[in-house]
């Protein structure tokens, strides 16, 4: 008598399959969708999409049709907190034969809204490592960790601007501008960086209005950002963010709290060093006066090359495409014969979908 095998054993062959298939492909046909349906932060500018063209060898398409959507071989959705089973549902019933991939830009934020989103895509990517205990589950799997980047910004364009401004007079104050979210941690230490550290610029926006900086021109934000020297990152959890890369990208100095739990990961201590990055260790008013002080005195002391080291490093590594091109490598590897897509509980971890080596 045939047995019919669990649904979570099926599940892993057909995402088996599509990868197969992937792998297989030469070149492949994709596009990315922002989660909620609009760019909210209005982050990714037309101009980005210069550096989609050609990614890898792969064809970025922006569909227009039914042919267009069908056509699709994968198609990446950056996911921010909010439940888009529907939404996948959707994409799916036009593009059938696309594999879909949730970039998790808010899984540290929002794990109801998450979890909902990934049972219903074939892949899932983290932005945050260090908050992915409740992802795990029977339908999609964890492609592996792929941290935010600097994504307001074509890279060519980048370059342009940083160029323009390359020699010019900066302000030597930490940079200290943020969305001022009353509920979280950071609005309180925010008061008291104004309040009490000159040596630091402080510039805020309520939750309801962003206009300040999101209506502006992509160039004038990243002029906003070569103005000054250093920035103080504040996580609201303990969240790498896309300010870091654009902060970076305009050659500041970070000054990034141990808080932060996956920048050793993504930029090791070794390349923090030669960059010219700032740790700190507490949340002390001395402790960010200090910093601040440092930052200041590392950026003349690094000069223009210091500054334009930090810029090649999210340039040439932190940008929107390069992680586009992450995940569709991770897509692609997973469909190799070295590897294996299996249903079962690994590492202590709750019963799930995994990739694993082929050895293993």
């Amino acid at each position: 008598m045939h047995v019919r095998p669990l649904w979570p054993t099926e599940r892993a062959a057909e995402i088996r399959r599509s990868v197969q298939r992937l792998a297989d492909l030469s070149s492949l046909r994709w596009t990315f969708v922002v989660g909620d349906g609009r760019d909210i932060l209005n982050y990714v500018q037309p101009e980005t999409h210069a550096d989609f063209a050609d990614l890898g060898g792969h064809q970025f398409l922006k569909p227009d049709t039914a042919e267009d959507w069908a056509s699709l071989d994968v198609i990446l959705v950056t996911a921010h907190g909010s439940d888009l089973a529907a939404s996948l549902a959707g994409l799916r019933a036009k593009a059938p034969g696309a594999v879909i991939a949730l970039w998790m830009w808010d899984n540290h934020v929002g794990h109801v809204g998450n979890l909902h989103s990934v049972t219903a895509a074939d892949f899932y990517f983290p932005s945050h490592r260090y908050i992915t205990d409740y992802l795990p589950n029977p339908a999609s799997i964890n492609g592996g960790h792929i941290p935010l980047c600097s994504a307001q910004w074509a890279k060519a364009n980048a370059a342009r601007l940083f160029d323009a401004g390359a020699g010019a007079p900066r302000d030597g104050r930490m940079l200290v501008n943020y969305v001022d979210y009353n509920w979280s941690w950071r609005s309180e230490l925010i008061k008291k960086v104004r309040e009490n550290i000159t040596e630091a610029a402080v510039i805020t926006m309520p939750p309801n209005d962003r206009s300040r900086y999101f209506l502006k021109s992509s160039a004038e934000r990243f002029q906003e950002w070569l103005g000054y020297k250093s920035t103080l990152i504040l996580p609201l959890d303990s969240d790498l963010s896309t300010r870091v890369f654009d902060a970076l990208l305009a050659g500041l100095v970070p000054i990034v709290p141990r808080k932060v739990l996956d920048f050793d990961i993504v930029i090791p201590p070794a390349e923090q060093q030669r960059l010219g990055i700032v740790r700190v260790d507490d949340f002390e008013v001395e402790t960010l006066r200090q910093a601040a002080i440092e930052a200041d005195r590392l950026f003349d002391a690094m000069g223009d090359a210091g500054a334009r080291a930090r810029h090649d490093e999210a340039r040439n590594r932190h940008m929107i495409a390069d992680r586009f091109l992450d995940m569709i490598n991770a897509m692609r590897r997973a469909g190799s014969p070295e590897f294996s897509v299996v249903y079962g509980a690994l590492d202590k971890q709750r019963p799930a979908l995994h990739i694993i080596h082929a050895q293993r």
